[in-house]
Formats: C-alpha cells, sequence, structure tokens
C-alpha cells in the first residue's frame, strides 16, 4: 500500500485505484468527495502505507480541507494585559 498521505484527493484516489484498491472517506461526518474534487488533503490513512493487502481493499483516508479557498488577513497577536491596560488610561 503507497502512502498518500499529504496528497490531495483526486491524486490519492488515482494512485489507489490504479492499484485496484476502494479509496474511502474514513470519517463518516465527511462523505468521499467526488474521484476529481480537488480542495482536500489527505491527512491519514488506514491501513498505513506498506501494509499488504489485496485487489479490492477499501482504503479509508482522512479528509481536511486543504485551505486554498482564497486569501485571508494574516492573524495577529491579541495585545499583552499590559498594552491593553495602558491603552485605556486616558491621556
Amino acid at each position: 500500500l503507497p502512502n498518500v498521505v499529504g496528497q490531495q484527493w483526486p491524486d490519492a484516489v488515482k494512485r489507489l485505484v490504479d492499484l485496484g484498491l476502494v479509496p474511502i472517506s474514513g470519517d463518516p461526518a465527511v462523505p468521499s468527495p467526488g474521484p476529481s474534487d480537488r480542495g482536500w488533503l489527505v491527512t491519514d490513512q488506514a491501513p498505513e502505507s506498506g501494509a499488504k493487502v489485496g485487489a479490492g481493499y477499501f482504503v479509508r483516508l482522512w479528509l481536511r480541507p486543504d485551505g486554498d479557498a482564497g486569501v485571508r488577513e494574516p492573524r495577529r497577536p491579541l495585545p499583552s494585559p499590559l498594552q491593553m491596560h495602558e491603552a485605556a488610561e486616558p491621556g
């Protein structure tokens, strides 16, 4: 079984299907995307890479959104309590 962790869903699906395996979502709350749906990254797999499995074996893949949904503002750290106190003091 190859390691597909870190790959986009369609790339992982193609690699596994080419070996005669059946990729499915490992999380019942996240249904398996379509075979060409980008935007999902494989974060874990079962069985693990290197396992010996036969054709037709189901390989569970845990997914997360890739985060490629556009530009976001950078997060800034919250001000320290001292900075908040100084900003609240009048003049």
